[in-house]
């Protein structure tokens, strides 16, 4: 079946190849049709915009005319960039109104995402469209404003942690992931930290096989006493389990986690939507079929159980004693499943991206921060209050400048700028703004000119016990980051 499917890409590749004559010639038409030489500019320009932002569309005049009246009317044509998910699948033409979540069960050969990713182009579109996506921020976006921001969305890394990057080899990565773990050296024990071993141990590798199975294969639920054939309960321990699991607890939510059913779910739909926002929601449905294909590829032995892999499994679970996991599954606490483990090890190890993750987001459980340049920072309340959004004022300002001055001073992080001027700056998407709200809501600009004034008079007054004068020159900086990037992206006024 994949074969096919392989096979009638190549085709529709092969014809669209074919077809780049009759493209030219209905180009060169609309060229000598047109009322002006700017149309063709408009077009040229406008697929030179990047591909990875969903673009904005702009009107193209052309003539058509009437052979019946002989009555010449103007049209508007959407373009798009070539090569972009909205040119290559042809977004325009699919349904209009409210999409529902992906749903891998109504994945049919009938459905829209699966007939559009058929087209070879539209397949390697949308492919290049997710590459670049952190699957951590591909399930938990930063628009979804009601929620904390996750700290891989402030933080540049060299390495970044992306699907290209954990689809690029998952069969290497599991032999170098079987390497590490038959290494003494490489297990270390629980809250122990050696950033040295990153590459010896493959800590990336550890990372990427650890999201492969949380992505690609059916949650392994720690939670339940039957999935521990490595602990002994009593027939009583087991009969009063039992009792207590049908009253729920953390439990009924655990084995639905970063599952396909689920991906949808937490992002965003419009009730009413515009054309612009029914495109953003056919691309995540898209997004989340990619998805499905390339976890379908996989091999099972990828798969990270005890049935598969008893010793390294055990070996990984180890880091959580048998008797306090035993007591948290009998009082159903959080329990820390295999992948998990790994993140965490992996943080431990020293991969960055593992460093920056942080639990009870998405119902993951792993806490890599603690292991990693921020662990001292992330649990504070400073860090609460900046990864809440706010609107935009001095006073909500101020502190959320504290804490990027904090971890300039002691990390060699780079900031993510355009995420900081969103994050400030842009409107939450799930509220609904009155005219009131809209027109009483301050500006980015007229914030941060504000904060300029005031901090140039704190300076004239001598005020140097003022918070303005203890970080004057790194104010500066981030003033003048964050208004050009606000400027960059539409955001200022």
């Amino acid at each position: 079946m994949r074969e096919q499917r392989k096979l009638r890409r190549s085709i529709l590749a092969s014809c669209l190849l074919g077809g780049c004559g009759l493209l030219l010639g209905s180009l060169v038409f609309i060229w000598l049709n047109s009322p002006s030489q700017s149309s063709l500019n408009d077009i040229i320009d406008n697929s030179a915009q990047p591909v990875q932002e969903l673009p904005s569309t702009r009107s193209v005049t052309t003539t058509v005319v009437d052979s019946n009246s002989i009555q010449v009317e103007l049209q508007s044509v959407q373009v798009f960039p070539i090569g972009s998910v909205e040119e290559a699948c042809g977004l325009h033409k699919f349904p209009t109104g409210t999409v529902e979540a992906f749903k891998e069960e109504n994945y049919t050969p009938d459905s829209v995402e699966y007939v559009a990713l058929e087209n070879a182009s539209c397949f390697e579109a949308v492919e290049g469209y997710i590459h670049s996506f952190n699957p951590y921020l591909f399930l938990w976006p930063e628009f979804m404003s009601y929620y904390a921001a996750h700290p891989l969305s402030l933080i540049v890394l060299d390495e970044p942690l992306t699907f290209e990057r954990i689809f690029a080899d998952p069969v290497g990565d599991l032999h170098l992931v079987q390497d590490a773990l038959s290494r003494p050296e490489c297990v270390l024990p629980p809250s122990k930290t050696n950033w040295d071993l990153k590459d010896s141990c493959h800590a990336k590798a550890l990372t990427n096989l650890a999201l492969i199975n949380r992505l690609c294969y059916r949650p392994y639920n720690p939670g339940r006493p039957e999935n521990y054939p490595f602990l002994d309960f009593t027939s009583s321990e087991l009969d009063d389990y039992q009792k207590k699991y049908a009253d729920g607890g953390y439990t009924r939510g655990r084995a639905e986690r970063w599952d396909y059913n689920r991906a949808g779910t937490v992002r965003i739909a419009y009730q009413k939507p515009s054309p612009e926002q029914n495109r953003y929601m056919w691309k995540q449905r898209l997004a989340d079929a990619w998805l499905h294909e390339k976890c379908e590829l996989l091999d099972s032995t990828l798969e990270f159980t005890p049935e598969q892999y008893p010793i390294l499994y055990e070996t990984v679970m180890s880091f959580e004693s048998t008797a306090e996991r035993k007591d948290r599954i009998l009082r159903k606490l959080d329990v820390k499943n295999v992948r998990e483990h790994l993140i965490e090890l992996a943080a431990r190890l020293g991969d960055e991206a593992a460093g920056l993750t942080q639990g009870r987001q998405m119902d993951d459980y792993e806490d890599g921060y603690q292991f990693g340049r921020l662990a001292q920072f992330l649990p504070s309340s400073e860090w609460e209050d900046f990864a809440r959004k706010h609107e935009p004022s001095v006073e909500n300002f101020l502190p959320k400048f504290k804490v990027l001055i904090t971890i300039q001073n002691h990390t060699d992080y780079q900031l993510n700028w355009e995420f900081v001027a969103r994050h400030l700056c842009k409107l939450r998407i799930e509220r609904a703004y009155s005219a009131y709200d809209l027109k009483h809501r301050r500006s980015c600009q007229s914030v941060i000119t504000e904060i300029r004034q005031t901090l140039h008079s704190a300076v004239e007054d001598g005020q140097y016990d003022s918070v303005f004068i203890q970080f004057q020159e790194e104010l500066n900086d981030i003033l003048d980051r964050l208004e050009q990037k606000a400027i960059e992206q539409d955001l200022w006024d």
